[in-house]
């Protein structure tokens, strides 16, 4: 799709989530991470962070945040998450600096 339609396009976006959960499925997180990061900013800018696919994206990357912290498969990850009982609220920082809760 980036060839094809160009870097900032959703359906990039899409398939960068795509491409990011199949590695986290593999367990290389380091290598998810910034695809879900770049996924998210796309949206964030194309669709707007209102729109349904940026709320996707920004999940995608608060669950992988979230395994990472919670399997201590990355010691660099922050710890932005609170847990209740049938809640996690997730403060994530997403790349363009501001912050969702």
């Amino acid at each position: 799709y980036e060839t094809q339609l160009g870097p900032d396009h959703p359906s990039t976006a899409t398939s960068l989530n795509n491409l990011a959960s199949l590695l986290k499925t593999q367990g290389k997180y380091e290598e998810a991470e910034p695809l879900y990061k770049q996924a998210l900013k796309i949206c964030e800018i194309q669709l707007g962070p209102e729109h349904s696919e940026t709320a996707s994206s920004l999940n995608n990357l608060a669950v992988l945040l979230y395994h990472q912290c919670s399997t201590g498969s990355n010691e660099a990850a922050p710890a932005h998450f609170v847990s209740t009982p049938q809640l996690f609220i997730i403060n994530a920082v997403n790349p363009l600096g501001d912050i969702r809760i």
